[in-house]
């Protein structure tokens, strides 16, 4: 699944163990953050990330366009919630 704004497309790992879908700060810039409040997320491996926010993206699929709620973090890569997406 490809996020899609006038400026970029986005990759995403998909995984299916995670709680919500995450993006990196620098990402979607166009789309603001949203509720910066002061949470803190887990990573599988059990360390800690700090949360900067909410973004909500569109996303485009094979069925066309859908709005999803991220949490922007300073992950690595985009993580994509299968749970959250089926829950959508």
């Amino acid at each position: 699944m490809k996020a899609t704004s006038k400026k970029e497309e986005l990759r995403f790992g998909v995984d299916s163990g995670a709680a919500l879908t995450v993006i990196r700060p620098d990402v979607a810039t166009d789309y603001p953050v949203v509720n910066k409040r002061k949470r803190v997320l887990r990573a599988a491996d059990g360390h800690t990330i700090p949360d900067l926010g909410n973004k909500e993206i569109t996303l485009k699929d094979g069925k066309g366009h859908r709005i999803v709620r991220t949490a922007v973090a300073g992950v690595s890569k985009n993580l994509l919630s299968v749970s959250q997406l089926v829950d959508a």
